[in-house]
């Protein structure tokens, strides 16, 4: 084979890699923009370490069903809830701390499945759906800091975090960016279909 060959070759695997690069940035950025993890990101930015426990592979569902198979690692501590996406899905997801004081736990149910649903004060339009054995776990590692009552899941959790008119405050060493109330596009989580294909 001739160098002019070779240098071809060469360059056809070499644009093809770039281009795979390419349009799998554009797509995890175009999925973070829709499912709304960028918005979270934005509002409930992690700064600094994180020193709660993580669960790793999980599946989570954000707005618009984007579903996250297997590939989120969340956690849970006094700082609040932890959410990263695996590295390979890294880009347009920046790793999120949400304060307790800033989610409100739902039991969700489906014809299928059924699950639970934590919705963010200060982004009303993006909620995540999590398996009931996550959210177990979760609830475990946050004691008392747990936001609410989610029904039969966590019968004996007091909606301490909850209380009309208190102001969310964040706890040490978490962020909250200053931002005006985002308009909500009401409840219509209840009676859809909870996918249970990969549950943990």
């Amino acid at each position: 084979m001739s160098s002019i060959e070779e240098f071809f070759r060469d360059l056809s695997f070499a644009g093809g890699v770039a281009l795979f690069a390419v349009v799998w940035l554009g797509v995890c950025f175009l999925v973070a923009r829709l499912g709304g993890w960028s918005r979270l990101a934005e509002v409930y930015p992690r700064l600094g370490a994180f020193d709660g426990k993580r669960l790793y592979l999980q599946t989570a569902i954000l707005a618009r069903g984007m579903r996250y198979g297997n590939s989120v690692t969340i956690g849970a501590g006094h700082q609040g809830l932890y959410l990263a996406p695996l590295l390979p899905f890294r880009p347009g997801h920046p790793p999120i701390l949400v304060p307790w004081t800033e989610i409100r736990v739902e039991e969700t149910r489906g014809f299928w499945a059924h699950g639970l649903e934590l919705k963010f004060l200060r982004v009303e339009d993006v909620s995540l759906k999590i398996s009931p054995a996550a959210g177990r776990q979760l609830r475990q590692w946050a004691g008392d800091a747990w936001p609410g009552d989610a029904g039969a899941y966590f019968p004996s959790v007091a909606p301490a975090n909850r209380g009309a008119g208190r102001e969310a405050k964040a706890p040490e060493g978490v962020a909250i960016r200053p931002q005006g109330p985002l308009p909500g596009r009401g409840d219509r989580s209840r009676g859809k279909w909870f996918p249970p294909r990969g549950w943990r």
